[in-house]
């Protein structure tokens, strides 16, 4: 797989869009939360449906994000856990019965798609960005070209037919 050109990476411009962070924040706080809930404690339910609604919650928010190229890999498996999702919770609202089966595969469809719509706002640069610094000074950006400011210069001598030879 080729490395994307740099200046046409499609991401997230997080720091232009405060306002948009807080409100994505705001979901991805309240579905880790509930997660962090139904792992702590003998699931029941009505936690697991909260804890889907939470991650339903924040797909609505940022849906658009994983139609993009680079999340079209994880796009079908965030659909499928979606519709599966929505059955056992319809069938839960309905019946108002919920088998411990159903309960803990509710837990499972909703860790999945935490884990699937991080990794796709991830894809697009949202919540951390790896690289390298940023050359600073003269000294340093030289060595980005293997040149040395400080080191000494080499004499080459070349002839050019006269009796006396050029320095380089």
């Amino acid at each position: 797989m080729t490395e994307p050109d740099i200046a046409k990476r499609k991401e997230i411009e997080s720091h232009s869009s405060g306002l948009t962070n807080i409100r994505i924040d705001k979901l991805i706080e309240i579905a880790s939360e509930r997660g962090l809930n139904i792992l702590s404690v003998k699931p029941s339910a009505e936690s697991s449906m909260q804890f889907f609604a939470a991650i339903m919650m924040w797909y609505v928010g940022t849906h658009p994000v994983y139609a993009e190229k680079v999340n079209e890999p994880i796009k079908k498996e965030i659909d499928n856990a979606i519709k599966e999702g929505n059955r056992i919770s319809l069938g839960f609202r309905i019946t108002e019965r919920c088998s411990n089966e159903e309960i803990e595969q509710l837990n499972q469809l909703s860790l999945r798609l935490a884990y699937l719509m991080t990794q796709g706002l991830q894809n697009l640069r949202y919540f951390f960005r790896l690289g390298t610094t940023e050359p600073r000074g003269i000294d340093a950006a030289l060595e980005i070209f293997n040149l040395d400011i400080w080191k000494p210069k080499k004499k080459i001598e070349v002839s050019n037919g006269s009796s006396e030879p050029i320095e380089i």
